[in-house]
């Protein structure tokens, strides 16, 4: 580890813990991640994986 003109450690990269490091990036691509699906249309949820209220599902879809 590099030392500071003090003799103590460099605080390094933005004066910020590794941990703190860590965590922007995970939050980072986690947010990302949520952008980039919103944007493509991709849906998911709950009421993605029951029938509709009248009792009707959807037909199957066997590929193309």
């Amino acid at each position: 580890m590099a030392e500071a003109p003090d003799g103590g450690p460099s605080p390094g990269i933005l004066g910020m813990p590794r941990w703190v490091k860590v965590f922007l990036v995970i939050a980072v691509a986690l947010v990302l991640g949520f952008v980039v699906t919103r944007l493509a249309g991709v849906e998911h949820g709950p009421g993605l994986h029951t029938p509709p209220p009248d009792g009707h599902a959807p037909p199957a879809q066997n590929g193309p």
